[in-house]
């Protein structure tokens, strides 16, 4: 029986997010439970390696499909994106708060020392839910700075994450350097946006060199650079 395609759907941007989630799902499987079965050295190398991809190719995909809802009025916009975001955000943070913060500490006595967490919900997000809250972020940024042409508005965000690069920088303010750091990929989804919908036609097989090209360039950045994950 072959498989049914949704009108309207675009194979590689499903591959990329599909691959971005695994990505996402590797990662935390590595930092939560690094002493399990499951864990290994080469999969945390591997973890280590995909860390200047996995969020870097999630916001490029959701820059890719912002054009549209940039342009639409002030109250669609609010409406559609940023409320939208805000309550997928907000709700889960709570269910999160309670299931692993509030009822182990009121319902069972367990000991913890993050019981004022609800009170920085939207200073330090929780770890799992920041991407939602960052693209609430990233969707009204860009619209408030329609102004400015995108393409130099995307060049002044990658200037600042350069000049955000260095771990020591922010080091108290984990949300705001990682929206520094990958907001340019957002604004450089909308940028290709159009240019990339019209070249996936000559994706080719042979293209795949790639991904040994990338996993030497990331190869370089750890061990001869010793950046930090973004």
């Amino acid at each position: 029986m072959s498989a049914v395609k949704t009108p309207g759907r675009v194979d590689w941007i499903d591959f990329g997010k599909g691959f971005s989630i695994i990505m996402v799902v590797l990662h935390h499987a590595m930092a939560e439970e690094p002493n399990t079965p499951f864990s290994s050295a080469s999969l945390q190398t591997l973890d280590e390696y995909f860390i200047f991809l996995r969020m870097p190719l999630f916001f490029l995909m959701a820059g890719i499909f912002a054009a549209k809802s940039l342009r639409e009025p002030w109250p669609d916009f609010i409406d559609k994106k940023l409320l939208n975001f805000f309550y997928l955000f907000v709700v889960w943070a709570l269910v999160l708060y309670a299931l692993t913060i509030a009822i182990p500490y009121y319902g069972w006595g367990l000991p913890t020392k993050r019981l004022n967490a609800i009170f920085n919900l939207f200073t330090t997000p929780p770890v799992t839910l920041w991407f939602i809250y960052a693209l609430m972020w990233m969707f009204l940024i860009t619209r408030l700075l329609k102004w400015i042409p995108l393409w130099l508005l995307t060049l002044a965000a990658f200037v600042l994450c350069l000049a955000f690069l260095d771990p020591e920088i922010l080091t108290n303010k984990p949300f705001p350097q990682k929206m520094i750091r990958l907001y340019p990929f957002f604004l450089l989804g909308c940028v290709l946006s159009p240019w990339l919908q019209r070249v996936t036609v000559y994706v080719k097989p042979w293209h795949l060199i790639a991904i040994p090209l990338y996993a030497w360039f990331c190869w370089a950045l750890l061990e001869r650079w010793g950046l930090n994950s973004v």
